[in-house]
Parts: C-alpha cells; sequence; structure tokens
C-alpha cells in the first residue's frame, strides 16, 4: 500500500501560528494590579510584589515556548516528507502547547499548591517528550535529507532528554517539596539558555 506524504510548509505553518497565539496569551495572562483603597506607592509595590508568581511562571514558560519553537524549526529543516504518523506527533504536541498557557496560569495563582506543580510539569513533559518523537520519528522512517555532522547528531540526541528528564523529576518531587520542584523548572530554563541553542541550525 503507497505511503500518503502531505505538505511539509503547511505543517510548518500551523505549528508557527500556534506556537505565536500561545506565546501571546501567555502575555496577555499577565494583569495590570489593580489597587482598592488609598493610592499610594505601598501599595502598588504590594500588589506587584504578589504578581511575582506569575512572572516567575511566564518567564520560564515563555522560553520553553521559544526553545520548543526553535527546535521544531530546526527538526523540520531536515524533514523532506511528512507522513500521516508524523502529523499526529505534530498534532499532539501543537495541543500540549496550547494547553501551556493555563498551566502557566494555574502555576502563577498556586505556586504553593502541589496539584498546580504538577499539572504544570506533565504539560511540560508531555511537550517536550513529544518534542523528541518529533526529533526521531523522521529520521526512523527516513523523512529526512542530508544530516547534521556526527557531532551535531550525537549532541541533539542527548539534549532532547533533558526537559523530560527534568519534568519528571519535578513532578515527582511536587508533593515532596513544590520548592524543589520550582527550582527544577527554573533550572531547565536556564540549561536551555546557555546550551539549547547550540548547533540550533
Amino acid at each position: 500500500m503507497a505511503i500518503s506524504f502531505f505538505s511539509k510548509a503547511r505543517t510548518e505553518a500551523l505549528a508557527d501560528g500556534i506556537f505565536a497565539t500561545v506565546m501571546t496569551i501567555l502575555v496577555l495572562s499577565l494583569v495590570v494590579p489593580t489597587i482598592t483603597g488609598s493610592m499610594d506607592s505601598a501599595g502598588l509595590e504590594a500588589s506587584l510584589y504578589h504578581l511575582l508568581p506569575d512572572l516567575f511562571a511566564y518567564v520560564i514558560t515563555f522560553i520553553l515556548l521559544g526553545v520548543l519553537w526553535i527546535g521544531h524549526l530546526s527538526s523540520f529543516s531536515h524533514i523532506t516528507r511528512v507522513d500521516r504518523r508524523l502529523l499526529w506527533v505534530n498534532l499532539l504536541q501543537l495541543m500540549g502547547v496550547g494547553l501551556i498557557p493555563f498551566s502557566t496560569a494555574l502555576l502563577g495563582r498556586y505556586p504553593m499548591q502541589p496539584v498546580a506543580v504538577v499539572i504544570y510539569g506533565v504539560n511540560g513533559l508531555a511537550v517536550t517528550a513529544l518534542y523528541s518523537v518529533l526529533w526521531y520519528y523522521p529520521r526512523l522512517k527516513q523523512l529526512t535529507h542530508e544530516e547534521p555532522s556526527p557531532e551535531v547528531t550525537t549532541y541533539r540526541n542527548r539534549i532532547v532528554f533533558v526537559g523530560p528528564i527534568v519534568y519528571s523529576l519535578a513532578v515527582g518531587f511536587a508533593y515532596v517539596s513544590v520548592y524543589v520542584s520550582l527550582a527544577l523548572y527554573a533550572a531547565v530554563t536556564v540549561f536551555y539558555i546557555a546550551f539549547g541553542g547550540r548547533y540550533a541550525h
């Protein structure tokens, strides 16, 4: 039976649109605080202080989205054909990406609640694990053209597992210490900033 192949350009366009929409929603979720009572600097400072968990969740999540988007571009730059299974893997990852504003808002609102920390971590685990599939599946099914150098391939074969491993650990620690989980979320963000852009092309 002949295998059907689909438009790579339309697949990339859908991903770009969803990433752009989710990033916009993420920014819009940050609400300027409303001060009740006397209008003074102390009241505004207190309101902004209470906004810090939301800002923390926003920063680490926006960087995660940026890394996923760059990784998506990089993966598809080596793909020449898109089959039905790859379409579904891509759609599942984008479904997880679409849920990110919700899990981020939940974490920002309830950063000390284990269930909020778990939902955020499971969301991060899902999208990073599916990104790993997006990296390996096209090579397994020979849907790519020229491959990166062995050095680049080895590096990326290792780095794609960092996200799933760290998010899994963070979910596991959520009911032990939410501080450990939050530290792991921040740590994976720092890792992506330091090393995620290496060999991006």
